[in-house]
C-alpha cells in the first residue's frame, strides 16, 4: 500500500514536471536576465539577563543590502538564479532608566545604532504565476551564506556623579554564516520590456552573527547579548530581460540578415553614446584620509583610515567624447598614529569635510562603441565641520614597544588643533561604468586627492618612563586622500 502511494507521488511529480519544463520560452524571450534588488529588513537584537535586577532590552535595527542576480529561465515557469551583494546590518541596543541614569528611550536610532559591513551569496529556485500577459507572482526559494567584515565593537556611557552607565562588548566571529531563503515578488512588465518587482522575504541564519556580554550601572547587572542574524523585510527590483533587443534582432534575422553581423549591429547600436550625454551620479564607499607626518626621531609614521565617503556629481559631455563635470560630496577624516616598526596604531574621528569640485575629463570609447574607462581631473575646494581652535589632548601609552630604542615604555602626548576649517585641492581618478539600460547605469571609481591647505595639525611629545624627552613631531592633514566609492548614474540627454 505504501508502494503505490509513493508510485502515486512519482508520477505526479514526473507529470508536473513535464509540463512545466515542456512550455518553452518564446523565440521573443530572452534566457538570461540581470536583477538589480534593493532590500531593507528589520533584525533583532536580542539580550539575557545573568545577574542582577537590571537588563538589557531586545531592540531592533534595520538591514540594507544591494544584489545583483543573474536569472537563467529554464521554462515559462520555472527559473534558477544567483547574486551575490553587500549591505550594512545595524547593532543597536536599548535601556531603561533608573534613578541616577537616563536610559536609552530619548536617544534617536542614529545615536545608538553601529552598522557593520556585510556581503552575500544566495542560489535560488524560483516558480512564476502569470496572472495576466504583463503581471505574474514569484515565489522563490534557497539559500546562501553571509560574511560579516567588522570583527567587534564596544559602547559605554558613564556619568562623572554616578559612575558608568552601562558597557556593551561584542564580537562578530570571522566565520560564514549559512542561510535559508524564501521570497514573494508582484512582477510588473514595462513598456520597455524589463521588469519591476515589490516583495517580501525572510532570511533565516542558521549561526548568531554576534555574540557578547554587557555590564550595568557599575557592574550591578550582567548578562549576554547576541543576534540570531535572521531578518524579514521587503524587496524592490529592476529586471533587465534582453526581451527588447530579442525582438530587434529576430527582426534583423527574419528580414534575411546574417545571424552574426545582426548581433554585432545591434551591439553597437546599443552602446552608442551621443557627445552631448549627461549623467547624475550618486555614489558612496571609503575614503582612505592620509596623515602626513613629519618625526626625525622616526618613531611615527604615515598613516590613514577607512572613513564614510558620498556625495553626488553632475557630468555633462561636449564633443569627441570629452566631458565637464562638478559635485558635492562629504568625507570623515581621522587621527591616526602609527607608530613604526610595530603593530600599534589608534585614531578617532578628526572632522568631517564638505567639498566641492569641478573639473572635466575624457570617455575612451572604441570603434565598437565600447566604452573602457573614463579619465578625469579637477580642483576641490570645502570646508571642515569643525571650527579654528584646539580640538583634544591625549596620551598614548606604548610601554614595551620600544624597549630596544629607549631601554624603557614609551609615552606620547598629542595635542590635535585645528589650524583651518578651509580644504583646498587638487585631483585626479578613474572611473568604469557599466550601462544596465539607456538611463540606468553603475559606476565603479577611484580618486586621488592631493591637498594644499593643513586643517588639522597634531603637535607630538615623547616621554620615557613619564619624563620628557627633547624630541617632538607634527602631524597635518590636509585633504589628501584616496577615495573609492561605488555609484548609481542616471543619464538625462
Amino acid at each position: 500500500m505504501n508502494q503505490q502511494k509513493l508510485l502515486i507521488i512519482i508520477s505526479l511529480l514526473v507529470t508536473i514536471s513535464q509540463n512545466v519544463f515542456t512550455q518553452s520560452i518564446s523565440k521573443n524571450v530572452s534566457p538570461n536576465q540581470i536583477e538589480v534588488s534593493l532590500y531593507n529588513g528589520v533584525v533583532s537584537n536580542q539580550a539575557n539577563s545573568i545577574s542582577g535586577i537590571y537588563k538589557l532590552n531586545t531592540a531592533y535595527s534595520l538591514n540594507h543590502n544591494l544584489m545583483f542576480r543573474y536569472n537563467r529561465l529554464l521554462s515559462e515557469q520555472l527559473s534558477l538564479s544567483a547574486a551575490w551583494g553587500f549591505g550594512f546590518q545595524g547593532f543597536n541596543y536599548s535601556l531603561d532608566a533608573n534613578e541616577n541614569f537616563e536610559g536609552t528611550k530619548a536617544y534617536s536610532y542614529l545615536l545608538t545604532v553601529d552598522y557593520n559591513l556585510f556581503h552575500k551569496l544566495e542560489l535560488k529556485a524560483n516558480y512564476n504565476l502569470q496572472l495576466n500577459r504583463n503581471d505574474r507572482l514569484r515565489f522563490g526559494i534557497g539559500g546562501g551564506v553571509t560574511q560579516f567584515l567588522n570583527l567587534g565593537l564596544g559602547v559605554s556611557a558613564s556619568d562623572d556623579a554616578n559612575g558608568q552607565e552601562f558597557r556593551i562588548d561584542i564580537e562578530y566571529p570571522n566565520q560564514i554564516t549559512p542561510l535559508a531563503v524564501a521570497s514573494l515578488d508582484y512582477v510588473k512588465t514595462l513598456k520597455g520590456k524589463n521588469e519591476i518587482a515589490f516583495g517580501l522575504a525572510y532570511n533565516h541564519s542558521f549561526k548568531n552573527v554576534y555574540d557578547g556580554d554587557y555590564s550595568l550601572y557599575n557592574n550591578t547587572s550582567t548578562g549576554e547579548v547576541f543576534c540570531s542574524g535572521s531578518n524579514v523585510g521587503i524587496n524592490v527590483s529592476y529586471i533587465f530581460t534582453g526581451n527588447k533587443n530579442k525582438q530587434k534582432l529576430n527582426a534583423k534575422i527574419n528580414a534575411g540578415e546574417d545571424s552574426k553581423l545582426a548581433i554585432k549591429e545591434l551591439r553597437k547600436e546599443r552602446r552608442f553614446l551621443p557627445d552631448n550625454s549627461s549623467f547624475v551620479n550618486v555614489f558612496g564607499g571609503s575614503g582612505l584620509g592620509i596623515n602626513k607626518v613629519d618625526d626625525p626621531n622616526n618613531y611615527v609614521g604615515n598613516a590613514r583610515s577607512a572613513g564614510k565617503f558620498a556625495g553626488v556629481e553632475y557630468e555633462h559631455g561636449i564633443k569627441n567624447n570629452f566631458f565637464v563635470s562638478g559635485g558635492y560630496h562629504f568625507i570623515e577624516y581621522f587621527s591616526m598614529t602609527r607608530i613604526i616598526n610595530t603593530s600599534w596604531s589608534s585614531g578617532s574621528n578628526a572632522f568631517w569635510g564638505h567639498e566641492f569640485s569641478v573639473g572635466g575629463g575624457y570617455r575612451w570609447i572604441t570603434p565598437a562603441n565600447l566604452k573602457i574607462l573614463n579619465f578625469y581631473a579637477g580642483l576641490t575646494a570645502g570646508f571642515s565641520s569643525d571650527e579654528k581652535g584646539q580640538k583634544s589632548s591625549s596620551v598614548m601609552n606604548i610601554s614595551g614597544y620600544y624597549d630596544n630604542y629607549l631601554g624603557g615604555g614609551l609615552s606620547i602626548l598629542s595635542n590635535d588643533e585645528i589650524v583651518s576649517d578651509f580644504i583646498c585641492a587638487a585631483y585626479i581618478g578613474v572611473s568604469k561604468d557599466f550601462r544596465l539600460t539607456d538611463f540606468f547605469w553603475l559606476s565603479l571609481n577611484y580618486r586621488y586627492q592631493h591637498g594644499f591647505n593643513p586643517v588639522l595639525q597634531s603637535d607630538f611629545v615623547f616621554f620615557e618612563d613619564c619624563f620628557e624627552l627633547s624630541k617632538h613631531a607634527t602631524k597635518i592633514i590636509d585633504g589628501t586622500a584616496h577615495m573609492i566609492s561605488f555609484g548609481m548614474k542616471f543619464r538625462f540627454k
